[in-house]
């Protein structure tokens, strides 16, 4: 074990650089944890005659060309998410929550709330289509996006 070498009983302790040096309880050097980063993410559920809104990632950074629910993220939590998912994706009339899951990604503690749109108006944005619900079941989500998707979206949505 790295923390606990047992090097009276290793087969490679001859040819073992830490042991000739006395090194070995220093090894390995590891890199300091990145700090934790807290998210919270807001994500709509907008079905429309058989056919759910959905959201490409872009081509690069985190999770990239996988599917989600329209979403936006924020370092705290907000209130008035719904302003600025609005801003982006279209007019909500009503929403109605669904669903809470906490999930990390690598150093990224994320809290996810999800809501159902009850009276939608679609604004169109970059990556976001209406999509029919059997092909919607098949397409790659992100992990935390798949498990909403796999409760969530049946076809008599």
């Amino acid at each position: 074990a790295p923390h606990k070498p047992l090097c009276l009983l290793c087969p490679v302790q001859r040819d073992c650089w830490a042991f000739k040096h006395s090194a070995q309880d220093e090894l390995p050097v590891t890199a300091p944890r990145p700090e934790v980063v807290r998210q919270f993410e807001y994500a709509v559920l907008a079905l429309h005659r058989g056919r759910a809104l959905l959201q490409q990632r872009g081509d690069d950074g985190r999770m990239a060309k996988l599917w989600q629910f329209p979403s936006v993220i924020f370092g705290r939590p907000l209130r008035k998410w719904s302003e600025l998912w609005e801003h982006s994706f279209g007019s909500l009339e009503k929403t109605e929550k669904l669903f809470e899951l906490d999930y990390s990604v690598t150093h990224h503690q994320i809290h996810l709330q999800f809501f159902r749109a009850r009276g939608f108006r679609h604004r169109k944005a970059v990556g976001v289509q209406w999509i029919d619900l059997a092909i919607a079941k098949g397409l790659p989500f992100t992990a935390a996006h798949r498990k909403l998707a796999d409760q969530f979206i049946t076809l008599k949505s």
